[in-house]
Parts: C-alpha cells; sequence; structure tokens
C-alpha cells in the first residue's frame, strides 16, 4: 500500500492517505458526496486477477500521462470485489458472471466543465481508445458506471444470461414500456442515441479506493 500511495507523487492533485476497513459500510456510511456539477465521459472494466500485469501498468500509465500532457484530469476507482458474491452458483440470479468471477471493478473518468460543452467530442475521443483497451483486459462491465458507447453490451453486461433475461423481459413487458440504453430488451445505439454524452453527473475527485465488498 506504501508504494501505491508513494507512486507517481507529480500527478497527484492531493493528499493521499490511507485507512483500512473491515466492512464496505464502515467506509461509506459517513461519505458524502461533495464536488462540482459538470460534463463527465466513465467508462468500466472487471479486471481478473490475471490481468495485473505489466500490460495493464503500461496502459494507466500511458493514459495517465497523455492527460497530464494535455492538462486533463483523470481518475480511475479500483474496488476489490468477491467474497459474498462468489459464493453463490451462477444461475442464482441475473448478475453477469463476470461480477463474481472478477477481482477488481475498475472505473475511470474525464470531467470536464459546461464551458468546454463545444469540445465534449475531443474529450470523448480522448477516452475511448483508453477505454477500449482496458474493456479488452476484462472480463466484462459493470453497468452501473458504464459507457454508452460499447460494441458488445450484450455480453459485457450479461454474459450468457442476455437471451434467457431478454426472454423473461419479453413475456412481462412485450411493449418495451420500461427501457434505457443497454438495458435488457433496447436495441442498443438507438436508445443510447437518446443519451446526451453531456448529462449532468456528480464529479468527484477519483481516488484508487482499494476495498472489499460483499465480504459480509
Amino acid at each position: 500500500m506504501e508504494t501505491i500511495k508513494s507512486y507517481r507523487s507529480d500527478w497527484r492533485y492531493g493528499d493521499c492517505s490511507i485507512k483500512n476497513y473491515t466492512r464496505w459500510w464502515d467506509y461509506r456510511k459517513d461519505i458524502h458526496d461533495k464536488g462540482s456539477f459538470s460534463r463527465v465521459y466513465i467508462f468500466n472494466s472487471l479486471l481478473p486477477s490475471s490481468s495485473f500485469d505489466n500490460g495493464l501498468t503500461d496502459i494507466i500509465e500511458t493514459y495517465y500521462q497523455k492527460a497530464y500532457d494535455s492538462k486533463y484530469f483523470i481518475g480511475c476507482t479500483g474496488v476489490l470485489i468477491g467474497g459474498k458474491a462468489t459464493e453463490y452458483s451462477s444461475d442464482s440470479s441475473s448478475v453477469g458472471d463476470a461480477l463474481r468471477n472478477s477481482f477488481m471493478s475498475m472505473s475511470c473518468g474525464l470531467p470536464w466543465p459546461d464551458s468546454l460543452a463545444y469540445m465534449d467530442g475531443t474529450f470523448i475521443d480522448f477516452m475511448l481508445p483508453f477505454q477500449n483497451e482496458m474493456i479488452a483486459k476484462g472480463n466484462g462491465v459493470y453497468y452501473n458506471e458504464p459507457s454508452s458507447r460499447l460494441s458488445n453490451w450484450r455480453t459485457q453486461y450479461w454474459g450468457t444470461k442476455y437471451s434467457r433475461l431478454e426472454g423473461v423481459k419479453k413475456t412481462w413487458d412485450p411493449s418495451t414500456r420500461f427501457t434505457c440504453c443497454h438495458c435488457v430488451g433496447s436495441d442498443g445505439d438507438a436508445h443510447c442515441s437518446a443519451v446526451k454524452a453531456s448529462a449532468k453527473a456528480l464529479v468527484l475527485g477519483f481516488l484508487l479506493v482499494l476495498t472489499s465488498i460483499f465480504t459480509q
């Protein structure tokens, strides 16, 4: 942990400290989101333990350096996953296998102010190669922190369960009254085209948070 804390101090925007928690809730209960509202592009990758090699380090270092050189601020939050989630069989719920079998859920984002709305495409284009390389290292994507630009979202989110889930969807919501970008039963890009990249989101300073969920 000390190695992580002291790594590339020239990239650091503020103080960094380490605190251990035994439960996820102990970490989360006193956190109140504070930050400014702005545009943001976020993507996620569910990383298996086998992906933690020099190749992953090179990808992250390359894009952090590119962002630093361009005076952009990007950050990634890595959350250790596993624990109780691994104790249930694959067919016990709709949760994708990647969320049960991966080692870390890594989400990365780039925020920019509304005053630079005319550069939306520039910032998104900067993030897409980073996104694609990180997703290629992973098993899938966590659907609470997704990118609207996924070429294979059905498999990335739901794995082998998509066909079964789509059947349930057609039975109970045949007219697709309830839908969203990349929801089960949506037609993908047609729905995502209505999702503006300029949608406002609460942007926090992204920190590399190493903790464990589903342990209690």
